[in-house]
């Protein structure tokens, strides 16, 4: 039985997964800088899972509040989390949500902060 794609889902699938890569890149090669050993432990034999990141972020800089970094590193981390939720909803048996255009909503959620660190 071949199932057959649905184009509209497989262009989200796509667009999700490149953002969702992207910020996870920028959101560990920061952890990296502000935690020595993270990438260590990132790329080696335990997964760190994606929820993990976000609190692991959110650990690194709860003690840096107020400055101009922390502000934008929250924002780049309420957009990886959005993109966090978008892509398990699109992956984990839920293909017929209608979500709404990612990009507008990541632009809704402060897409493209990762410019402003």
């Amino acid at each position: 039985m071949r199932i057959p794609p649905e184009p509209r889902y497989l262009e989200r699938m796509g667009l999700v997964t490149w953002e969702f890569a992207y910020y996870e890149r920028a959101i560990v090669r920061i952890l990296g800088v502000l935690q020595p050993g993270f990438l260590q432990t990132y790329f080696g034999d335990c997964p760190i899972y994606s929820g993990a990141i976000v609190e692991k972020l959110k650990a690194a800089t709860e003690n840096d509040v107020h400055t101009a970094f922390h502000d934008a590193l929250e924002r780049c981390l309420q957009t990886y989390d959005l993109l966090r939720q978008r892509r398990n909803m699109l992956i984990h048996a839920a293909p017929q949500l209608e979500i709404g255009s990612l990009s507008e909503s990541v632009a809704g959620a402060g897409g493209s902060d990762l410019k402003s660190l």
